[in-house]
């Protein structure tokens, strides 16, 4: 049921921006986010033609916004990361492997800062898909 209403948030973020067509590349995000432009998931996404506008809605008032006070039109809660993400990837391509990656790495941080807990998310092993708090990351 959770998932349902990820989804259907992020249709209505693009239903409302009809008059904004979808974009067919990053380079509205890439303007100020220029952190993702080489981020993992972020290229695995757009190799396969899914810009951050197909789960984060065109965000055209977000995009104008120059005082980054207007969020985007789709957000993700932790709690809604994996049901969204499961919409498209319905399962591991190799479970036991991802098993036992999370056995391995339970209670470590990953080169992503994620540390692994329990109820690990997409997000936790898969890119560095979050915006830095508190200015640039150090120490790379």
């Amino acid at each position: 049921m959770l998932y349902l209403g990820v989804a259907l948030t992020a249709i209505a973020a693009v239903r409302v921006a009809a008059d904004h067509p979808m974009p067919t590349d990053n380079s509205m995000c890439l303007t100020c986010h220029i952190n993702f432009e080489h981020e993992p998931l972020v290229e695995k996404h757009l190799a396969k033609g899914i810009v951050c506008a197909r789960c984060h809605g065109v965000s055209y008032d977000h995009y104008n916004d120059e005082d980054a006070a207007t969020k985007p039109d789709v957000l993700f809660g932790r709690t809604q990361v994996e049901p969204f993400c499961r919409g498209c990837h319905k399962a591991h391509k190799d479970q036991a492997k991802a098993d036992a990656f999370l056995a391995e790495h339970k209670g470590q941080r990953l080169p992503n800062g994620r540390l692994i807990r329990e109820d690990a998310i997409c997000t936790d092993c898969h890119g560095e898909h979050r915006i830095p708090r508190g200015g640039p990351k150090t120490g790379r």
